[in-house]
């Protein structure tokens, strides 16, 4: 725990108005620091992002016991054996993975929000359990994919999502949208920082994306469906979100 590793240190504020990748790296660099450290001035407890199971000792492992000098010029104070239990870092959220064991607990992750989105055999509304969400990673780079599956994991055009803000979905640059996917170039972890921004939800812990269209529906009214999840990704790679329709797959058409 006293060795000094690199890590990546914000040094300009990230407010999510960044146009690139570059402008985002440009406002942190690698400095050398321990895993876990005590803030000179501030007394915050530090825990850094590399300090992976691989290197520290993860839970069940009973941990690290250590003490703390407080001093100030009124004198100084000591806190002993406060104990430190890391457990095991999670590639993203929301997951099935046991945070002791690393392994799955088994179980479906979910939509965040899914409203307005009819089965196209049933014609009878989608609920969340409908929709099955996988994260899958496929490469080291910097980049993540959206993807639509139907019921046999066929493709479904992401364009079918006709009145989704692309380019507001996730603070990601260079997008390429093809039939089968929609891809940002991204700089991890996502979110970037724990504050809210366009790409985010309300406190800022989780990005959100929100995906919409609309038709003619019973009666001639127009309905909007949506489907949404608030998420994040903490390693760095090439990543796809996907969402796969498991009962039904949705109706696009009019009725």
């Amino acid at each position: 725990m006293l060795k000094p590793f690199p890590v990546l240190v914000w040094k300009k504020a990230y407010d999510g108005s960044e146009k690139s990748i570059q402008e985002i790296e440009a406002k942190r660099s690698t400095e050398q620091h321990t895993l876990f450290e005590v803030g000179e001035h501030s007394g915050e407890f530090i825990m850094w992002a590399e300090a992976k199971s691989n290197i520290v000792k993860a839970l069940p492992d009973s941990g690290y016991v250590f003490d703390v000098e407080v001093s100030n010029n009124g004198g100084r104070k000591y806190f002993n054996n406060l104990v430190l239990q890391p457990q095991r870092e999670l590639p993203y959220e929301p997951n099935r993975i046991n945070p002791l064991t690393g392994a799955n607990t088994g179980g479906t992750i979910t939509p965040t929000l899914l409203n307005g989105i009819v089965g196209d055999k049933s014609g009878q509304p989608l609920s969340s359990s409908d929709v099955t969400i996988l994260f899958n990673k496929v490469g080291e780079g910097n980049s993540i994919s959206f993807k639509f599956l139907d019921t046999l994991l066929k493709p479904i055009d992401p364009a079918k999502f006709k009145l989704t803000n692309w380019t507001k979905l996730v603070h990601g640059f260079n997008m390429k949208m093809s039939t089968t996917a929609v891809k940002y170039d991204a700089a991890y972890p996502i979110p970037l920082v724990t504050i809210p921004t366009p790409y985010t939800n309300a406190n800022g812990t989780r990005a959100r994306v929100a995906f919409a269209y609309d038709r003619i529906g019973f009666g001639g009214f127009r309905v909007e469906a949506n489907l949404g999840l608030d998420f994040a990704i903490f390693e760095k790679g090439d990543w796809e979100v996907i969402f796969w329709f498991n009962k039904d797959n949705p109706r696009f058409t009019n009725d």
